[in-house]
């Protein structure tokens, strides 16, 4: 019976139902990118599937399972990311349709000056979108990584003082942000698929911000905030 690393026997015959696929007929392999390493193709003679697994001891910050459902069926409805598949949020897995002839963009793909202006009329189209999401908060993303930084390793004098200077620069930014649009929020290269189209992926981290350039310029900051 084919198997997905973190997931449990009962999950994943709760993930075939879903599918309406029996396990021995899956083939899984791993999908690159992101911090956890945890998307798959599953395909089958009855489709194809991208299925985002949970994180162990969970993120330390982003939407709500079920947050992320409702608004991917909205923007998958919108065919501004591939079509979710309806699924019990309880096992903490998100099953997208798998798209056979999109690559993702690397670095070079997103300085292209017509893939420039592509992904900027769907990004208008983005945040077009109205969507129930938590407020952009910067000050709660610094102390979140702040704190992740801690865990990991052994901080050093200078570090701690750049970790300072970080929360005061994003509660800064807060006293003066008004949220008001559906932003992306982690917008990578690898976060864009193109076949033709350009489509999104990975809403993990959208919020309600700014989708002006004091967005961007803190996006982009080298302290990290995605």
């Amino acid at each position: 019976m084919a198997t997905l690393a973190g997931l449990s026997q009962t999950d994943l015959e709760a993930l075939c139902r879903t599918l309406g696929v029996a396990a021995r007929d899956l083939k899984i392999s791993a999908l690159g990118g992101g911090l956890y390493e945890r998307s798959y193709h599953l395909s089958s003679d009855e489709g194809d599937w991208v299925v985002r697994l949970p994180v162990g001891g969970g993120a330390p910050y982003g939407l709500e399972l079920s947050t992320e459902q409702r608004l991917l069926e909205k923007l998958g409805a919108a065919e501004l990311t591939p079509t979710i598949v309806p699924s019990e949020p309880s096992a903490g897995v998100l099953i997208t349709r798998y798209l056979p002839q999109a690559t993702a963009w690397r670095a070079v793909d997103a300085r292209e000056p017509d893939n420039i202006t592509r992904i900027a009329k769907r990004l208008r189209d983005l945040h077009r979108i109205e969507a129930d999401l938590p407020l952009f908060r910067a000050s709660r993303i610094a102390e979140a990584y702040r704190r992740l930084a801690g865990e990991r390793q052994s901080m050093t004098h200078e570090q701690l003082d750049w970790g300072r200077e970080f929360l005061e620069l994003a509660r800064a930014y807060d006293a003066e942000s008004s949220p008001a649009t559906l932003c992306h929020n982690d917008l990578v290269a690898a976060n864009i698929l193109d076949d033709g189209q350009v489509w999104l992926i990975d809403f993990e981290y959208a919020v309600c911000a700014e989708p002006d350039r004091k967005s961007t310029r803190l996006n982009s900051s080298p302290l990290g905030i995605p």
